[in-house]
């Protein structure tokens, strides 16, 4: 019994040392992608939604899509070495370049208010928004600190645009 109880101990032990697989630019640049692929997924789907709960579920399985692709985008930066002058300009621009669709769903997000309204999930259409934000503003802050200065400053300007854009977004379901 005592020995069990010791080798789970080691094996415990054992996967706590084991070191963190690296990432490099490129999973990130693949990570990020895949959420430009996911907020367009969600864009598609606010276009067809119609006002019901069957269409807010729809909707609400797009947001979890992006939800999962951010935490994964956030897991790989954490897993990243600082990058070079090269993957940083290109991890930079990604970014940045999400910034116009993040706004756009946000907008779509408050047009369809009249109709996530009749579908009774406000509130829940309100915690989603806050979810968005806070895994937004996490993969902003982590790679923040693997990319140079300058692109740092650079991320930190578009955040500040699109927390503006969520601000107004959870105002108007608030």
């Amino acid at each position: 019994m005592i020995a069990r109880q010791l080798s789970v101990l080691l094996l415990a032990t054992s996967a706590l040392a084991t070191p963190l697989h690296r990432r490099d630019a490129g999973t990130v640049l693949s990570e990020l992608h895949g959420i430009g692929t996911d907020i367009n997924a969600l864009s598609t789907t606010l276009d067809s939604f119609d006002g019901t709960l069957t269409g807010a579920v729809t909707v609400q399985y797009a947001e979890i899509a992006l939800e999962n692709g951010l935490n994964q985008a956030i897991t790989d930066v954490v897993a990243s070495n600082t990058y070079a002058t090269g993957d940083s300009a290109s991890v930079t621009t990604s970014l940045v370049g999400l910034e116009p669709e993040i706004v756009g769903i946000l907008g779509k997000l408050v047009d369809q208010k009249p109709g996530f309204t009749s579908a009774g999930v406000v509130s829940i259409v309100l915690a989603d928004l806050h979810s968005l934000q806070n895994l937004t503003n996490k993969l902003s802050t982590e790679a923040q600190v693997k990319v140079t200065t300058a692109d740092k400053a650079t991320i930190a300007s578009e955040i500040a645009e699109i927390d503006v854009a969520y601000f107004n977004a959870i105002a108007s379901f608030s």
